[in-house]
């Protein structure tokens, strides 16, 4: 399941747990494009530190979703990722890279103050 929210400010937040699936994908695209909209520069704060994986239709969608606004991924300043897992936290570690512009910093669960002081020092 995900989650999402959007502050006035830029800031999208969104939480994942359990399974993430194509359904959850659906139901959240339309979110993030009007983020998108609305906002001339985003910063992302995603907690993955209840997700347990991520269904092989769900990862289509999540490609689909990146690859239909490629340009504008740039756009997010900073993506603060709370997780510890090991696949997750090198997987979004190698997102980061690939999107030039764009920090990616990691946080242990218990680090949310500290992954939002970090969002809002790039502003």
């Amino acid at each position: 399941m995900m989650q999402m929210h959007t502050t006035p400010e830029g800031l999208i937040e969104v939480a994942a747990s359990g399974t993430v699936t194509e359904e959850d994908y659906e139901r959240l695209t339309p979110q993030i494009h009007a983020a998108l909209d609305q906002h001339a520069r985003l910063r992302m704060l995603a907690d993955l530190s209840r997700m347990e994986g991520v269904s092989p239709s769900g990862v289509k969608e999540d490609v689909k979703l990146a690859l239909s606004r490629l340009g504008d991924l740039s756009r997010f300043e900073r993506v603060a990722v709370l997780t510890d897992g090991g696949v997750v936290r090198a997987l979004s570690k190698a997102g980061g890279a690939l999107i030039p512009g764009v920090d990616v910093e990691l946080f242990e669960p218990g680090q949310r103050q500290q992954a939002l002081a970090w969002l809002d020092a790039g502003e």
